[in-house]
């Protein structure tokens, strides 16, 4: 699969779509499209709210303790 399909793919049906799926486990295939869902993943954890706020609880959290 190209990695134009498979980006495709990634976008249409998410990476829980049987064509990542081998043996039970996520295979995406090539190495960039690894990358790219890693740094969507990780954007979206960042960007969430209760993140934040558990950053800024744990920053305010260990200032009091120094």
């Amino acid at each position: 699969m190209s990695l134009l399909d498979a980006r495709l793919i990634l976008i249409t049906q998410g990476p829980l779509a049987e064509e990542f799926i081998d043996d039970g486990k996520l295979d995406l295939g090539h190495f960039i499209l690894k990358l790219e869902y890693l740094w969507i993943s990780a954007s979206f954890v960042i960007g969430s709210g209760s993140f934040k706020f558990f950053v800024i609880y744990l920053s305010l959290s260990l200032l009091g303790l120094f």
